[in-house]
């Protein structure tokens, strides 16, 4: 995200006006309103990545090369070294769908698997900010703010390009404030606040395939959703097939204050109080589609076991991958949101306080 492209928008104005000067405050409000809407933006600057996915001769089962870097494959089982490191059983078919699908075809180095590719990067920013200032009278002062920020970017992963999360941002935020000055001793000011802040996470793929459409036999940990769930089989140290999750996060908050300032001889005295009201509601299925990781573990060499002549060490992410696929790995863990039935999370909260000083 450090590389990629912001096209930024800022509003800001402040106003010194009389009482019969709101009209025009409103329209210039409106006409940055529209103007901001008019010049949003998408722009790209995708970033260079460089994955590593399985050859030919290791979608065979050929894991041969790995010797030469001391490095031997385990039968998960029975327990013992391939011979050659060569695979003897056929490729798990939910991963040779996973790999003719989305790596076969990147058409990578034959010989290493690199693939130096680009990761989708598009960002998107707009904000705006509006400020009034009015003196309502020579005792009364009221200001007011409003700032409005949309951010949108494409969350990319090390994945083939087509591979991200979605993101949107829109935060609002707004005060009121009105002070008014009774006299040279006593002065009150009073303040009210509202905030918003959304973000939406939608995650993509090419096609928008699940691991369940491919033929995974493991149910959704969120039946009956009307989602693309997103997609997560991710070769440790290699590449991921991963398009992060779904998500929508929703939060409101509004804040009252009032404060009096009384100044008796020599000393100050100030009472106040706040009130402050918050809302959070949350729908999270980031893993609904189950995390799935392969990492070596399950082709690595079991405890007491002797490592092969040449070797020093055992497993392999890729040979993983190959051998077994995410209903049948012992490795491999499918985690549920929230709340398996909905993945919703809601929360409101409400604080007073009421303060005292005298100095």
């Amino acid at each position: 995200m450090n590389n990629a492209a912001r096209d930024t928008r800022h509003f800001s104005g402040s106003y010194q006006v009389a009482d019969n000067e709101r009209d025009a405050i409103i329209a210039e409000i409106e006409a940055l309103k529209e103007m901001s809407a008019r010049l949003l933006q998408q722009r790209s600057s995708p970033n260079p990545i460089s994955i590593t996915v399985p050859t030919a001769q290791e979608l065979s089962g050929n894991f041969s090369a790995l010797l030469a870097e001391g490095i031997a494959i385990f039968n998960p089982a029975t327990g013992q070294p391939y011979p050659n490191n060569i695979v003897s059983t056929p490729i798990n078919t939910l991963s040779g769908k996973l790999a003719n699908t989305y790596l076969v075809p990147l058409a990578s180095d034959p010989s290493t698997g690199i693939f130096n590719s680009t990761s989708n990067s598009n960002v998107d920013s707009t904000q705006y900010l509006v400020k009034i200032d009015q003196v309502v009278t020579s005792n009364n002062h009221l200001n007011g703010r409003y700032s409005y920020n949309q951010d949108n970017f494409q969350r990319a992963f090390n994945a083939p390009l087509g591979f991200y999360a979605e993101n949107l941002f829109r935060n609002q935020s707004a005060i009121i404030t009105d002070t008014q000055v009774f006299g040279p001793t006593l002065t009150a000011t009073f303040s009210v606040s509202a905030g918003r802040f959304a973000r939406t996470q939608i995650p993509e793929a090419p096609g928008l395939q699940s691991l369940q459409d491919l033929g995974q036999n493991v149910p959704l940990g969120t039946p009956g959703e009307s989602i693309f769930p997103g997609i997560r089989a991710n070769i440790s140290g290699f590449v991921d097939i991963f398009s992060g999750g779904a998500l929508t996060q929703d939060s409101t908050l509004f804040d009252y204050q009032a404060s009096v300032v009384k100044v008796l001889s020599a000393h100050t005295i100030s009472f106040g109080g706040e009130f402050e009201r918050d809302r959070i509601d949350m729908d999270d299925y980031s893993y609904t589609p189950g995390d799935n990781t392969f990492n070596g573990e399950r082709t690595a060499a079991p405890t007491g076991a002797v490592l092969p002549t040449g070797t020093k060490t055992s497993g392999s992410a890729l040979a993983d991958f190959t051998l077994v696929s995410s209903h049948s790995s012992t490795k491999t863990t499918t985690v549920k949101p929230i709340s398996a039935e909905t993945g919703h999370l809601c929360m409101r909260r409400m604080i007073g306080s009421l303060t005292a000083n005298s100095l």
